[in-house]
Formats: C-alpha cells, sequence, structure tokens
C-alpha cells in the first residue's frame, strides 16, 4: 500500500474512532491510538455519518478492515469473534466464487477448459501441475494491520 493511500486509511479510522463511545477507546492501546494520529493525513478531510453501519459508510475498503481487525482485537468477545471471522471467510468464499465465474465465462466455456487441460496432463504426464495460491491484496493488509495491532497488544 502506498503511503499516501495508508495516511488517508489512517484519517478515516481516526475519524471512525471520533464517533465511538469513551468505554469502546479505552480498550484500545495508547500507543494504537498515538500511531493512528500521529501518521494520518494532515490534509484529508473525511466526513460521514457516524448513525450509519459501517458496511454503508462511503470510505475506503482498506478502512473498513482497520476497522474490522480493530473490533476482532479490541472490542469482541469469543462468541463475536467466531462469528466475525466466520463471516470474513465466508465473504473470502464468495468473492472467489464470483471471481471464478467472471473469469471463466470471460476466457472459455467450462468444456473447453476441461478439455485442453486434459490434453496438457496427458501430454506431460511425468510433470505434475502444481497451483499457486498468491496471497490477495486485501489478506496482506490484513496480515500487516495484525501484526501491528498485535505488536501494539503486547507491549
Amino acid at each position: 500500500m502506498k503511503e499516501e493511500q495508508m495516511t488517508r486509511v489512517l484519517s478515516e479510522v481516526s475519524h471512525y474512532l471520533k464517533g465511538c463511545d469513551d468505554e469502546a477507546l479505552n480498550k484500545l492501546p495508547k500507543k494504537l491510538m498515538n500511531f493512528i494520529e500521529s501518521n494520518k493525513s494532515k490534509d484529508y478531510e473525511c466526513n460521514f455519518d457516524y448513525r450509519k453501519r459501517l458496511s454503508e459508510l462511503n470510505i475506503m475498503p482498506e478502512t473498513k478492515s482497520f476497522i474490522a481487525l480493530i473490533c476482532l482485537s479490541y472490542w469482541c468477545d469469543e462468541e463475536s469473534k467466531q462469528e466475525l471471522l466466520k463471516q470474513l471467510n465466508q465473504n473470502d468464499i464468495d468473492y472467489q466464487k464470483e471471481l471464478s465465474a467472471k473469469y471463466t465465462d470471460m476466457f472459455a466455456k467450462p468444456e473447453e477448459t476441461v478439455k485442453q487441460q486434459n490434453e496438457i496432463v496427458e501430454k506431460e504426464e511425468s510433470k505434475e501441475i502444481v497451483k499457486y495460491n498468491e496471497e490477495k491484496w486485501y489478506q496482506v493488509i490484513f496480515s500487516k494491520i495484525k501484526k501491528i495491532l498485535f505488536f501494539w497488544k503486547k507491549n
């Protein structure tokens, strides 16, 4: 993520946290709050309605991920954590299905694709096809934010 984009995300997170009650804010580590405040964009102004749900706000997807991670790490009890993790996994599964359908329709008919793959396997019997799973961009961001938050939580 670019530095400019990260500062905008932190600005949106800071603005979102201003709408939280004191009890929720007191659960957050001071180091995290200091990090957000000192690294947010000085020029970026964000305004949104605090009465709307997080999913309805017009904010960056990375901001929603950061807020979800804060919720998961500091605000959720065990039952809520499991529910949130289940929802995040389901979102990922749905997204993967959507991508699969989109690109299957876009590039080839399924019958032709299977036929071509069978031909490749028959030609290269001695070689195994290895599936390479590259981490998605949002998984990379989520894991980096998670590392940052867990580091602060330990300290």
